[in-house]
């Protein structure tokens, strides 16, 4: 089986926060499987985890990749991807 997609994951800040300073700007990964892109993508903060093994993913507690598919224009533009 091969892969139409590139496997990514981005750090997404936490936006407004409850409890003590130091909980504060902690940041949850998330996983990402892009349908038809296969780029170098750290200028929007997404880095490519295809060569990764799964040890590495899971120490940034990603567990699960979300698909989105090559049409999905919205995603994208919520990901900061401007799509050609």
């Amino acid at each position: 089986m091969t892969r139409d997609v590139g496997r990514y994951i981005k750090r997404h800040k936490r936006i407004g926060s409850i409890g003590p300073n130091e909980e504060r700007g902690f940041g949850l990964w998330a996983g990402y499987d892009l349908e038809g892109i296969d780029a170098d993508l750290s200028a929007y903060g997404l880095i490519n985890v295809d060569s990764w093994p799964e040890d590495r993913i899971a120490e940034h507690g990603v567990a699960v990749f979300m698909r989105v598919e090559a049409g999905d224009e919205e995603t994208y533009a919520r990901l900061g991807i401007a799509k050609e």
